[in-house]
């Protein structure tokens, strides 16, 4: 039987075979996250709380309250073990980071997030063919019913830099996300995709059509090909090296390393 694959897996294997294969197929253990995954981690905890308490009816938190949320979060972990690539960055810096995401999307979160939660963290069964040999699965960040009727499937970005307009465009995520609640919505809905850009206080959104979700299915199928006809499973040294964790595995990657200085700031915190 085909395996439930997920958007993060099959990115993975396009970013590099060999860490699918360490990951997926040989199942080597893992070290712990690295601090922009527990940034991000955190910040999804207290955005979760927030719409939690929309979705009740009640209040929506101060931002005193979304703030003691990250910091729960934060300080649940010991900071000191997590993995910092990047030079010229400490753990403080990432926490401040996390911080501000969080206070200028509160700013402007009442005014722009006017809409019906439907759902916090939403797990999705998506099936990309009739007879369910291509399925995935995935977790919606938000999903909402705008005030204009519009269901809204939202995703928060921690990330230190601006996507480019081809990289909205072909966002594959998504597209995968309207795919899995389709089948739970009215045949004439209409779907929006937003996206936050925490870092920088950003909002981008995009439509589409019946055609163009069903090239999203026809490529996604087509990776997952890809993916069950590999045998090679070869390294694709890349920056991404440095955050990967299976560099002790891997010999082209420790090579590349070497010969490469450690990341930089981020384009936010510059």
């Amino acid at each position: 039987m085909s395996p439930t694959y997920s958007h993060s897996r099959l990115s993975t294997f396009e970013n590099c075979p060999r860490q699918y294969r360490y990951r997926y197929i040989d199942k080597l253990p893992r070290p712990g996250p690295g601090i922009e995954a527990h940034v991000g981690i955190c910040v999804h905890k207290a955005l979760e709380f927030y719409f939690g308490e929309l979705r009740a009816g009640r209040p929506a938190p101060s931002r005193a309250d979304l703030l003691a949320v990250y910091e729960r979060t934060w300080s649940a972990t010991s900071v000191a073990e997590l993995r910092i690539v990047r030079n010229g960055f400490d753990s403080d810096d990432y926490y401040l980071l996390g911080r501000h995401c969080l206070e200028i999307y509160q700013a402007g979160a009442a005014e722009s997030e006017i809409g019906e939660v439907l759902g916090i963290e939403k797990k999705i069964d998506i099936r990309l063919d009739e007879s369910g040999r291509y399925r995935l699965i995935g977790y919606i960040d938000r999903f909402m019913r705008g005030s204009d009727g519009v269901y809204e499937i939202h995703d928060y970005k921690t990330s230190g830099s601006l996507p480019r307009p081809r990289d909205i465009d072909k966002d594959r995520q998504l597209a995968l996300y309207e795919l899995g609640v389709r089948g739970e919505l009215p045949a004439t809905a209409q779907v929006r995709h937003v996206w936050h850009y925490l870092t920088f206080g950003r909002r981008f959104q995009r439509v589409l059509s019946r055609a163009q979700l069903q090239g999203f299915a026809r490529a996604t199928m087509s990776v997952i090909r890809r993916v069950e006809k590999e045998t090679e499973y070869a390294a694709r040294t890349q920056i991404l090296c440095h955050w990967c964790d299976f560099n002790a595995h891997c010999p082209e990657g420790r090579v590349y390393l070497e010969n490469q200085p450690q990341p930089g700031l981020p384009v936010a915190a510059r």
